[in-house]
């Protein structure tokens, strides 16, 4: 007997407030499109977001591949800023 609660597979998702579908381009990237109906001032709108996921496999302790799902996100070679800030002040105040 199956519980009403439980989840299964679906192509789309809908809510009260938001859809989800998954969708892939030609270099073999997933996505996962999510759309949400918008107000603003009183006009209507949906924004619709791509969120690319990525499916990794990794090897268990029992040698068993696992499947690993995770969001892509782009690396920032961003250099980092070491040391303090000093801000001097007039004396007196």
């Amino acid at each position: 007997m199956q519980e009403a609660n439980m989840l299964k597979p679906t192509k789309q998702y809908r809510s009260k407030y938001f859809t989800a579908s998954l969708s892939d381009d030609p270099s073999g990237i997933w996505y996962m499109d999510v759309s949400c109906k918008t107000e603003h001032d009183g006009v209507s709108g949906t924004v619709t977001g791509h969120i690319p996921l990525c499916l990794d496999f990794k090897e268990g302790d029992d040698g068993a591949l696992e499947a690993i799902l995770s969001v892509m996100d782009d690396v920032e070679d961003k250099p980092s800023k070491e040391g303090n800030v000093l801000t001097f002040k007039p004396r007196g105040k």
